[in-house]
């Protein structure tokens, strides 16, 4: 009885899970990541075998260790599961670093290195299990090598057997010694490039300084549209003055997808005068999308493109691509239209 009640629980949980991870509005932001493929199929499942998602080192030894760990593990009931789980996690990783599937793997931004992350916490255990596997067969090879060298020579029975702990360090040593100091090199590497300064930034120190300057010139209760992929978003960290769109992606509100879409059109449209008033956005920065380009969901904002050559907007403020606009065309007195 308990089994036919918990049938329908657990499909509805798993349901909903399903649901929230796949189709809920909530996640649309995070799905619509662009990741362009970075390798080829054959080269995801080698990156994938090998342990090196990011074409780093080879980690042949903990491959050798995963494999026979995965063989072991389906002669017990108890561990089986994680082969199926381990190739899981490796079929979701070959997915997302050679196609753009926002529908598996959306919830992890469709990037393959996030994915990569998941494929220790199946391959760990399976290494674990095929180093104690190596290291029974070691020692049942050892324990026959010398039964047949004591009927061969009987002096030989006065050795001692291989002890279990003996066989586990000369394992250890061996993984030490085959992968370079546990890929040492490899993570000196990474680790290096953490403290380069990277070619892509969200906001330079030219941008910083107009957006400073900019919040100056705006009053303290001034709410802000801008496109958050040019790096103005930063305008509020930096002036504390509020900006319409804080985050690269969001759920936005109607009136939000009313003023990113359409704000140019605000002399003529209703719907954009109304938008904007029950936002509170009296002002526009804009400046290019320069962060994590080509990315479609930088241009998600034409509504604040060429303000330049659209009725209604007053520029205060210009250094280069930056640009601080006031939204003129809803003004009190104004007729939307004429």
């Amino acid at each position: 009885m308990r089994a036919v009640t918990a049938v329908p629980v657990v499909l509805a949980a798993l349901g909903g899970v399903g649901w929230f991870m796949f189709a809920s509005p909530a996640l649309d932001g995070i799905r619509g990541y662009y990741w362009e493929p970075e390798f080829s199929v054959t080269d995801a499942v080698w990156n994938a075998v090998l342990h090196s998602p990011e074409d780093n080192a080879p980690a042949w030894s903990i491959a050798v260790l995963t494999v026979a760990g995965a063989v072991w593990a389906l002669r017990r009931a108890r561990t089986s599961w994680l082969v199926p789980a381990h190739l899981m996690v490796c079929t979701l990783y070959v997915v997302g670093a050679t196609t753009w599937s926002s529908v598996w793997t959306g919830v992890w931004y469709n990037d393959s290195p996030r994915i990569a992350a998941l494929v220790p916490v199946t391959a760990a255990p399976l290494a674990a299990l095929g180093l104690v596997a190596l290291c029974s067969l070691a020692r049942s090879l050892a324990c026959l090598v010398r039964d047949r060298l004591t009927r061969a020579a009987p002096a030989v029975a006065g050795l001692p057997r291989p002890r279990a702990a003996v066989l586990v360090a000369i394992g250890v040593v061996a993984v030490v010694i085959t992968s370079g100091g546990l890929y040492q090199r490899s993570h000196v590497d990474s680790l290096a490039a953490i403290y380069q300064t990277p070619e892509e930034v969200l906001v330079g120190p030219e941008q910083a300084r107009f957006l400073r300057e900019a919040g100056e010139l705006l009053p303290s209760d001034a709410v802000v549209a801008q496109n958050p992929w040019a790096g103005t978003a930063m305008l509020w960290p930096l002036t504390d003055r509020q900006v319409l769109f804080p985050h690269l992606t969001g759920v936005w509100s109607p009136d939000q997808q009313i003023i990113a879409e359409r704000l140019r059109d605000a002399s003529n449209d209703p719907a954009v005068c109304a938008a904007v008033a029950e936002t509170g956005t009296g002002y526009v920065i804009t400046a290019p999308p320069t962060f994590w380009q080509p990315d479609p969901l930088a241009l998600q904002w034409p509504g604040l493109d060429d303000l330049a050559d659209a009725d209604g907007f007053e520029l205060l403020a210009r250094d280069g691509d930056n640009a601080l606009w006031r939204i003129t065309a809803c003004d009190a007195g104004r007729v939307v239209g004429s």
